[in-house]
């Protein structure tokens, strides 16, 4: 029974990292030949961690046509991040409140923040985008609150499914990596509030972002009752 949830736990993360990672887009098909194939599992596995994937809002399962990556309103992208802004502006304060009791994480941050100007200089846009999610990461593992990593990290996915890295291109890593250093020196100055004001701004200029995606990369809004 272990092993059987292992399993199942192994397939979902996979297909939560496709989608982080962009290699499935929002709308595309699960096929579930190619994952068993692929990860060299059962047909069981995978169609469990589908159900699961499905009640977390990542997976939306339809009669006779099988498993796709949900295809969001903008209305859900809205509301997804007004979560994610004050949750991940909260992680920030927490952080910077954290600092001065920590020289491992001062080093860690700096750390980063030496390897993001690298690759933004070199417009590594592979890079960039990998760093970006450590970077959160980091700041949300550091904040000392034991239940905001769970729940950031599934906001986090929710909105990579549309595909982060199409809406960078150098001019917007720059930009990026402009606000990162202003989060940065506000973490490590352990001035919180400003920390968590700029952690929220932005995060609501990526939502901005997301929002000028075509209209055909989000799902038809409900009509109101």
């Amino acid at each position: 029974m272990q092993d059987q949830r292992s399993t199942v736990e192994l397939v979902a993360e996979s297909i939560r990292d496709g989608i982080r990672s962009g290699r499935y887009i929002t709308g595309q098909r699960l096929v579930e030949a190619d994952i068993t194939s692929e990860l060299a599992v059962s047909r069981g596995p995978v169609r469990e961690a589908m159900r699961r994937l499905s009640a977390e809002g990542l997976v939306e399962i339809a009669h006779h046509q099988g498993a796709r990556i949900k295809r969001l309103s903008r209305a859900d992208v809205l509301s997804l991040y007004e979560i994610r802004e004050l949750l991940e502006g909260l992680a920030a304060r927490l952080a910077a409140e954290q600092v001065e009791h920590s020289k491992g994480l001062a080093k860690r941050i700096r750390a980063l923040k030496r390897d993001m100007q690298r690759a933004s200089k070199n417009a590594d846009i592979e890079q960039y985008v990998q760093l970006n999610r450590e970077f959160h990461d980091l700041l949300v593992t550091s904040s000392g609150n034991p239940h905001l990593p769970s729940m950031i990290a599934n906001l986090q996915t929710q909105v990579m499914r549309f595909q982060f890295r199409s809406l960078m291109d150098h001019k917007a890593i720059l930009q990026s990596e402009k606000e990162h250093k202003e989060i940065v020196e506000a973490v490590l100055n352990a001035n919180a509030a400003r920390a968590e004001k700029l952690m929220r701004h932005h995060v609501s200029r990526s939502r901005d972002l997301v929002l000028r995606l075509p209209k055909s990369m989000f799902a038809p809004e409900k009509e109101k009752s």
